[in-house]
């Protein structure tokens, strides 16, 4: 049972999210914990699932801290699910699988109840504990108080209150980022926007910047099999009211007299306002887009790089929002892996990327200019062989694999 006395200053702790594991080079005595806000069965993109697969791949065996699928249920919640082995993994792990209440109970109470699941269920110290989302950062800085977490790295993937709207979930999302930030050993950040604004608020933090990547090897195997497709852009990404989807389609009633043989390719899940199901699906069927859209909804990982071959431009449109602002993007390098030109608009890390390594263009966030630059890039074959090769070397140097070494190599630096 959980010692409620060991939690009674709970409001001086500090919260981690994180990982077990042993390392292979010189740390094969460390534990590590990896734990994630998110199912297991889910084999998606982000980084926090290829962080998985490189954790499982390259290190001793580890025990990963997962969601149920399935939703919470209070009887089982109490003991957790194991899964013995991982169907995509060379190596054998055990999975806990947690069971958590509904996303506004979660808030307010998960971090504590990810406390006392770990306290009744594991007894070892863990060495390094690397944290991917508020709730779980807050989770680990208590158990970091009490003595159960000795070394915790915050993984900042995002800046989570910009994805919502309502102002509680905001100021409460703001408040365990703090939480997580304060109390962290170490901060590793996805872009150096997002790293500057951390540093603002944090001037004493250890702060590093380790940005988003691509799985190359994958998506690298399509470069050499792209066809003479009709002219064909794609967006692949969450399809939320932060995405700027409603731009790209309403560019795209704009282009199709001028180009009758265009294709849009929609890759992504709705999101949880429902953005695509309830907004952008009035604009395609209020404009006749139906013809001219292959919306396929969520694909497997595996599957992306096929689709991206079939496309002559890849779309990185983002509404100018402090999600955007902050982010990195990870399509920009799945698109440029793939061997694709990028349009992409001059927010953020997108605009440095764009113009620092040159293999597409930028433009504004207008419906007008948006269709402007697609036409006009779709009608310059040199550019366009210009900015695929170069997008083919910019996508080689961010490597997944070559990433997480330089991030467990900071991690295990600890200064």
């Amino acid at each position: 049972m959980l010692n409620l006395n060991a939690i009674k200053n709970i409001s001086n702790l500090r919260i981690t999210n994180g990982f077990f594991a042993s390392s292979r080079r010189d740390n094969k005595k460390q534990l590590v914990l990896f734990a994630y806000y998110a199912p297991l069965e889910e084999d998606l993109n982000q980084r926090f699932h290829r962080l998985r697969h490189f954790l499982v791949d390259n290190y001793d065996p580890i025990i990963i801290w997962a969601l149920d699928k399935k939703g919470f249920n209070f009887k089982d919640s109490f003991c957790i699910k194991e899964k013995l082995n991982d169907s995509e993994s060379k190596i054998s792990l055990k999975t806990r699988i947690i069971s958590l209440p509904s996303y506004v109970f979660n808030l307010l109470l998960n971090p504590l109840w990810l406390v006392y699941i770990f306290l009744t269920h594991e007894h070892r110290k863990v060495d390094i504990c690397i944290a991917c989302f508020p709730i779980m950062g807050v989770a680990c800085a208590i158990l970091k108080k009490l003595g159960k977490i000795k070394y915790f790295v915050y993984e900042d993937i995002d800046f989570f209150p910009g994805f919502y709207r309502n102002k509680l979930v905001k100021f409460l999302l703001s408040c365990f980022e703090r939480i997580a930030i304060a109390n962290s050993n170490k901060v590793i950040c996805v872009s150096e926007e997002l790293a500057g604004f951390r540093r603002k608020t944090f001037k004493n933090k250890n702060i590093i910047v380790i940005p988003n990547g691509v799985d190359y090897a994958t998506f690298s195997m399509v470069q050499r099999e792209r066809q003479a497709f009709p002219p064909t852009i794609v967006y692949a990404g969450c399809l939320g009211w932060f995405s700027g989807l409603d731009y790209v389609l309403l560019a795209l009633a704009l282009l199709k007299n001028k180009i009758p043989d265009i294709t849009l390719i929609l890759l992504g899940r709705d999101d949880w306002l429902r953005h695509f199901s309830r907004v952008s699906k009035k604009i395609i069927i209020e404009k006749n887009l139906q013809p001219f859209i292959k919306y396929y909804g969520v694909i497997p990982y595996r599957s992306l790089p096929n689709y991206l071959a079939k496309a002559t431009l890849g779309l990185a449109i983002n509404a100018d929002s402090e999600l955007r602002k902050y982010s990195c993007p990870l399509k920009i390098f799945e698109y440029a892996a793939a061997g694709l030109p990028v349009i992409g608009t001059d927010i953020g890390e997108i605009k440095k990327l764009i113009a620092k390594y040159e293999f597409g263009e930028l433009v504004e966030y207008t419906p007008i200019k948006i269709a402007d630059k697609v036409y006009s890039m779709l009608n310059d074959k040199q550019n366009l062989q210009k900015y695929s090769e170069n997008a083919k070397k910019f996508a080689a140097q961010f490597d997944w694999n070559s990433l997480f070494d330089q991030e467990m190599e900071e991690i295990f630096r600890r200064n």
